[in-house]
């Protein structure tokens, strides 16, 4: 391809600075504008991030940040969906509302996790899905860890059983157990870094379906309820993935 010299030619009492075809040739997006990137043989829908630099622009596709040539052959215009202009709109609103403070939940982009300031009180179905929110939301290995939508019914009490009890932590073995039964939904969040975007810092958790939930709840040496309960019978892939951590339980 012919290139013209990146000099300066003056016509009467202007200057016009020349640049090369190829650079005419880019094309021209501003920030925020909606546009897909070629990806192998699909085409994936972004948005631009910043401007031009080079032969390229950052994009933003989701979670993701890539950099994409310039030209037609890996980049286009695009139309904004309803669905993906509702995705925005609740990205911009997460961004101003992020909870501020020295909480854990804020280090996450998250509520607080559920605290129980006693665990002392009678056991039934209410106190027994509360003590289960407490011993179930927390930060564990760097995830958050919060749940939603519990339901929570006991069983009849029985006594300690070695086999099914014994690894229940700190658990007084004079004390009855209550089997249960439930639900839930489980999200896991992680931590934003400084490279997330405003997508990934909002949209930061994985969502776990625990429909068939089995535990128990038992009292420790302290005389403390605890309540634990899981679907064994689910299968490991989340229910969903980047999805926003939830703002109640």
């Amino acid at each position: 391809m012919m290139k013209i010299k990146t000099s300066h030619i003056l016509s009467g009492m202007f200057v016009f600075p020349l640049i090369s075809l190829a650079q005419a040739q880019l094309l021209n997006f501003n920030v925020g504008d909606a546009v897909e990137i070629k990806m192998a043989s699909t085409w994936r829908a972004c948005t631009i991030a910043a401007p031009l630099v080079g032969n390229g622009y950052d994009v933003h596709c989701g979670p993701l940040d890539l950099r994409v040539k310039a030209d037609a052959d890996h980049l286009r215009a695009r139309a904004v969906s309803a669905d993906e202009q509702g995705v925005q709109d609740e990205t911009k609103t997460a961004m101003e509302n992020r909870p501020l403070g020295d909480g854990v939940g804020a280090q996450f982009g998250t509520r607080e996790p559920v605290t129980c300031m006693s665990r002392n009180g009678p056991l039934t179905d209410a106190t027994a899905r509360q003590y289960f929110i407490c011993d179930a939301e927390g930060e564990s290995a760097g995830i958050m860890y919060l749940v939603t939508d519990v339901t929570i019914h006991l069983s009849r009490p029985r006594a300690f059983n070695f086999n099914l009890d014994s690894s229940k932590n700190g658990i007084d073995t004079s004390q009855q157990v209550y089997d249960v039964r439930g639900s839930y939904n489980k999200y896991l969040c992680n931590k934003p870094t400084a490279i997330d975007n405003d997508f990934s810092r909002t949209h930061n958790c994985s969502l776990y379906d625990e429909p068939h939930a089995e535990g128990s709840c038992y009292k420790d040496t302290f005389d403390e309820w605890h309540c634990l309960m899981t679907d064994f019978h689910r299968a490991a892939p989340p229910k969903a993935t980047n999805v926003m951590p939830p703002s109640g339980n």
